[in-house]
């Protein structure tokens, strides 16, 4: 499925949160959504997953406005990975991962040891075998976002959404993560925070600055010394990684930031 963003602004009490954004993420492609603090990556998430409505513009999947879907076809299509996410019941491992599965079914709750198919590939995929009767608060940060990813795949989707999946992961964890997403063929958007990861898993990236798209584009065309300057504020060296043939993004230093915001800046970074 592809995921079309159409002109969307966004405000909140009168400040531009997003502003004329328009991006795509294509069917089985990985696009990854990177920008500075603040610049709007989990407000866009959050408009595709409908939990906020733009003020203007749409988004469609396959053509369609996500807001004429209803909610069982679009949790049947869709799912979703929160930076955090939390729960006052005492769930296990399993239970949370079986919510997954709900959209597919007329219900859920079958006795532990009796999960589904879905269930126990995804607890496999994400190594959290070992945890499975554990309950969610015994949980270290790391595991939590493990299991939240399992039981976004035991939904099923054809579109993942990832807010920060590499949050609270070390760097084993999130290279084992972003690997297992991508060979998954699924259509992905990710807001990912390092550059080196977002080069070296994503297909495309759409940069955020100050609520708009400055540039969007292979990371091969994206991540240059000009844009790294403009976007992020810092000197940065781009060289080529001697294992992926991608950029290897090197930051060398800050550039004064007591410089004035570019009030347009499409102006400052657009690579397009």
């Amino acid at each position: 499925m592809t995921i079309e963003v159409s002109g969307i602004d966004f405000a909140v009490e009168h400040t531009a949160i997003l502003r004329d954004v328009s991006c795509t993420a294509p069917t089985g492609a990985f696009t990854g959504i990177i920008g500075p603090n603040g610049s709007g990556k989990s407000t866009l998430l959050s408009m595709i997953m409908r939990w906020q409505q733009p003020d203007s513009g749409r988004v469609l999947l396959d053509g369609r406005d996500v807001r004429g879907i209803g909610r069982r076809e679009f949790a049947r299509s869709v799912a979703e990975v929160e930076q955090q996410s939390t729960t006052v019941l005492e769930l296990t491992v399993e239970q949370i991962v079986e919510l997954g599965t709900i959209p597919r079914s007329s219900g859920w709750g079958r006795p532990l040891g009796e999960a589904s198919t879905e269930v126990d590939d995804a607890i496999e995929a994400l190594g959290l075998a070992s945890l499975r009767r554990r309950t969610w608060h015994t949980l270290s940060g790391g595991e939590r976002q493990k299991v939240q990813v399992a039981r976004a795949l035991a939904q099923r989707p054809d579109v993942l959404v990832l807010d920060e999946p590499t949050n609270h992961l070390d760097v084993a964890a999130g290279l084992h993560l972003l690997g297992l997403t991508r060979q998954l063929g699924l259509t992905v958007v990710a807001a990912i925070h390092d550059l080196n990861l977002a080069a070296m898993f994503c297909d495309r990236l759409v940069v955020l600055q100050e609520g708009a798209v400055c540039a969007e584009g292979a990371p091969t065309e994206v991540l240059t010394p000009d844009l790294l300057a403009a976007v992020y504020g810092i000197e940065a060296q781009v060289l080529v990684h001697p294992a992926t043939g991608g950029p290897l993004v090197v930051p060398c230093a800050t550039i004064d930031a007591a410089a004035p915001p570019n009030p347009n800046p499409r102006e400052k970074a657009d690579i397009r």
